[in-house]
């Protein structure tokens, strides 16, 4: 009953390889992440111990099906106080003594067997509620492992994003220190005033204070991986850039992932199995009313040794038992219980069906709005940055003002920033469909 598509061995053998590599300075994929935070989380080790047992739990009920067989042996000595048995035969009493005064042991074993025949249906019940339970205990294993990928993939992509935010931050001081040069060469010719070059000093100003958050930020960010991977927290975190994109179902419309969703996702599956299992309590429930019949087989010796003589006694028999029992108002009374649990359960499903389709709706259109707003972000950039190059050579040329100049260094850099948003949100996005539609992604 072990989940065989996981490799669980090949996974670890995969994390140790990548904590060597990271401890190298190699840059570590997405992939690797993933295949690391999966062997170090302790949700996934302990969904790994539930589902361990719940194997054992199965085997359990198969058991149940087969015979049962018992050995009782005994060895000892006993003695037992002879009788007196006394008598009148034609007026002369007479006595009779039973028995043997002495001490004498004695040895016995039996084999016994018991095959059940018929249990009104309990047998069959308890198996199918242990392999729901394995069921159950399968998809939690399954939902542990989907909650470290996305986690793992919103911490691997928080990295990246917060070392382009640190590119572009240094890219912003970069430009405003070129900008205070140049105030500073014409405030020299007296082409422009003091609080020109006042105002581009507090635009570098600035620019040297986001770079400080954005160094900051990507360390908190560097954290939250270490965290999701289950590195030490202090361990140093070298993310690769490339082949970071997340591949989605093949078909993507409301309809089919909604399906894809209710086919696959580890919570509905669970919601299922859980109905089916208060349906076999009901079954179980009205087993008690049912009489349960075995085959029972037995085969013995026991050795009784006397000062003069042996006493060895072998024997045998097979017997088909039944019984019935009737305990009073107990066996409607947990009929309706467990039909009124059954009721109960059935009642919760529509909630869970209408989360589900929440959940991917919501998705979709998260999806949607990202991918949409990709080709907005790029054009925003590519203008911003034609905006500049114009506005430094009309600059130059005198055309224009340091107001104008600084607006438009701004707008560059906040194009970028939104760029680089849409980005990572896009990722996220792809990310966020394969969790709420239950794709094993990794």
């Amino acid at each position: 009953m072990k989940n065989k598509g996981f490799g669980f061995r090949k996974v670890f053998l995969i994390g140790s390889l990548v904590v060597l590599f990271s401890t190298a300075g190699l840059a570590i994929t997405l992939k690797e992440s993933i295949n690391l935070a999966l062997v170090n989380n302790p949700s996934v080790q302990a969904a790994q111990s539930k589902l361990e047992a719940s194997s054992s739990r199965v085997g359990q009920a198969v058991s149940a099906f087969l015979p049962t067989f018992r050995v009782d042996a005994s060895t000892g000595k006993n003695y037992t106080q002879p009788s007196i048995m006394q008598f009148d035969m034609g007026g002369v009493s007479q006595s009779l003594v039973v028995g043997t005064s002495e001490v004498y042991p004695s040895k016995s074993i039996q084999l016994s067997v018991t095959q059940p025949l018929f249990t009104g249906g309990k047998l069959l019940t308890g198996y199918d509620v242990s392999r729901k339970g394995w069921d159950i205990a399968n998809e939690d294993f399954r939902k542990a492992k989907q909650e470290v990928v996305f986690n793992t993939i919103s911490a691997y992509l928080g990295v990246l994003k917060a070392k382009k935010y640190v590119d572009l931050a240094n890219e912003s001081v970069d430009l405003t220190g070129k900008q205070v040069q140049r105030i500073q060469a014409m405030l020299n010719n007296g082409l422009v005033t003091k609080a020109d070059l006042l105002r581009s000093q507090v635009q570098e100003a600035n620019a040297q204070v986001a770079l400080l958050q954005a160094n900051n930020s990507l360390e908190i960010a560097k954290n939250i991986y270490n965290n999701a991977v289950g590195n030490d927290i202090d361990t140093s975190v070298e993310v690769s850039d490339a082949d970071y994109s997340q591949t989605l179902p093949e078909k993507r419309d409301d309809a089919s992932l909604q399906a894809f969703a209710f086919d696959n996702r580890p919570d509905w599956r669970q919601f299922v199995a859980n109905k089916g299992i208060a349906d076999d309590a009901v079954k179980m429930a009205y087993s008690g009313y049912m009489p349960t019949v075995a085959l029972i087989g037995r085969t013995g010796d026991q050795i009784t040794s006397y000062s003069n003589y042996t006493n060895d006694v072998s024997q045998w028999n097979w017997n088909i038992t039944g019984s019935w029992s009737l305990d009073n108002f107990a066996p409607p009374l947990r009929v309706r219980e467990a039909a009124e649990n059954l009721d109960a359960v059935k009642a919760n499903e529509e909630t869970v069906r209408r989360g589900i389709i929440l959940d991917v709706r919501n998705s979709i259109y998260e999806l949607k709005s990202a991918e949409e707003s990709m080709p907005g972000a790029k054009k925003a950039v590519d203008l911003a940055q034609e905006n500049y190059q114009a506005a430094v050579v009309r600059f130059e040329a005198g055309a224009t003002t340091n107001l104008e100049m600084m607006d438009a260094m701004i707008s560059l850099t906040e194009a970028k920033y939104r760029f680089t948003q849409a980005q990572y949100e896009l990722e996220i996005a792809k990310a966020k469909i394969n969790k709420v539609c239950g794709r094993d992604s990794y």
